[in-house]
């Protein structure tokens, strides 16, 4: 795989658009030694976070742990999901909240890794002060896409939640009728 496949899939990562494989496409491009000079910084950037990643790893029973919190959440504030057999959709309800739980972790996730590898990058020493500059621009775009990315995912979460309170609403009006 040569600069010009990779150039537009790093256009796609760094707009937060790429797939998974493609992201998979880029780490093990950048593993490799035939990276070109002029992408050193990119290869620096996904050295770093494959570090991370076999570092940080996945907190246990993650999943188990958020559901339960959830679930007690739902309970103190007197909206604990009714039985399935009342109301038929409760399975889909907390799959989608789980889902939203699951998106909002990643996003956390994501920002640890992206300010830890702003302050790494930050913090190295590259030799010159030019040098430093730039990689210090570098990180500040990096975290200026990732954090544009972000704000749209929240934006589709709060979708979300109003549509589950709409949908919710229904629900609970088609109850009171009948």
């Amino acid at each position: 795989m040569g600069t010009r496949e990779i150039e537009p899939l790093l256009k796609k990562y760094y707009d937060g658009t790429s797939t998974e494989e493609e992201e998979r496409l880029l780490e093990s491009f950048f593993a490799g030694n035939d990276v070109p000079a002029g992408q050193s910084d990119d290869q620096d950037y996904f050295m770093s976070l494959n570090a991370l990643k076999t570092v940080a790893g996945k907190p246990d029973r993650l999943e188990q742990r958020l559901e339960a919190m959830l679930d007690a959440a739902g309970s103190r504030a007197g909206t604990a999901t009714p039985p399935v057999a009342v109301m038929g959709k409760a399975p889909a309800r907390r799959a989608r909240i789980a889902s939203m739980v699951r998106t909002a972790a990643g996003m956390a996730a994501s920002i640890a890794i992206v300010a830890s590898l702003g302050i790494y990058l930050h913090t190295r020493h590259a030799g010159t002060a030019v040098a430093e500059q730039a990689t210090y621009a570098q990180a500040q775009a990096a975290i200026v896409k990732f954090s544009s990315t972000l704000n749209k995912g929240f934006a589709q979460m709060e979708m979300a939640h109003e549509k589950a309170k709409d949908v919710s609403r229904q629900i609970n009006q088609c109850i009171e009728i009948n």
